[in-house]
């Protein structure tokens, strides 16, 4: 794991949510995955990342914002698999390059940060499950499906749903 110098300098404040970031995924994929098993999907692994650092790689992105850009089409695409190659490679909806305000890597992350978080509080018992059965090899599709009775687009489209119907009371 290589960090970015800035973080020791101008950045310092995002060291510590950075590095707990980071030091997730060393410690899902450190030693339990290999080039030949496949990954969780990049939209969990992120967001697991992001909820355990409490924000880090999705700073400057509120969740108001990241929910706002859901409603406007501007939503990361779930599914049981996809890699993130790189920051480019983070496949939406409607690609939210065209404004170009918007950081596409942390809209991505707060998208998927609070989707996982929704996950884990809608039912903790299926999402600890989960954890689980990803930890012990069973493939991300299996396990998700086994926890949750669903799959992942599917239980997207419910978080939407209530993201929506929550942001309407609100406005």
């Amino acid at each position: 794991m290589i960090l970015s110098p800035r973080l020791c300098d101008n950045e310092i404040d995002r060291l510590d949510r950075v590095l707990t970031h980071e030091l997730s995924h060393a410690h899902l994929f450190g030693w339990r995955f290999s080039p030949l098993r496949r990954r969780p999907p990049s939209w969990f692994t992120e967001g697991l990342a992001v909820m355990v650092s409490g924000g880090g790689g999705a700073e400057g992105m509120r969740e108001a914002a990241a929910a706002e850009a859901i409603d406007k089409g501007y939503a990361i695409l779930v599914g049981n698999e996809g890699l993130w190659v790189d920051f480019d490679s983070i496949p939406f909806e409607i690609d939210p390059l065209r404004d170009p305000s918007v950081s596409r890597q942390r809209l991505a992350y707060r998208q998927s940060a609070m989707f996982v978080e929704w996950l884990r509080d809608r039912d903790s018992l299926a999402f600890d499950n989960l954890l689980r059965r990803i930890e012990n090899g069973e493939s991300f599709g299996d396990a998700f499906h086994t926890s949750f009775a669903g799959d992942p687009p599917q239980l997207w489209r419910s978080f939407v749903s209530e993201l929506s119907r929550e942001r309407r009371r609100t406005l």
